[in-house]
């Protein structure tokens, strides 16, 4: 799912599992290295922007482009309702 960041843009793609842990993905059509060198940076910058970003403010702006609360998704896949995402990291990087 895209999702919109204040001063950051819009991340191509971003997944969120039941640990907490955050996934972004940044797609381009063209492979060189400007353009990786860009995803990168775009990587940085969206990163950048969650780290800062109180939990109940990524979690307000992910339930709105989902259309129904996280929590409750989240709890749908763990398969319980007792699911806690205060309770997980929210961000590590990986590149």
């Amino acid at each position: 799912m895209g999702a919109a960041l204040t001063g950051a843009g819009t991340i191509d793609l971003l997944g969120v599992g039941l640990d907490g842990s955050v996934v972004l993905g940044e797609c381009k059509l063209r492979a060189n290295p400007e353009i990786r060198r860009a995803v990168v940076g775009q990587l940085f910058a969206y990163a950048s922007a969650l780290w800062g970003m109180p939990l109940a403010e990524f979690e307000r702006s992910v339930s709105g482009r989902l259309g129904r609360p996280l929590v409750d998704i989240a709890a749908e896949q763990a398969g319980s309702d007792a699911w806690d995402p205060a309770a997980a990291e929210l961000l590590g990087l990986s590149l």
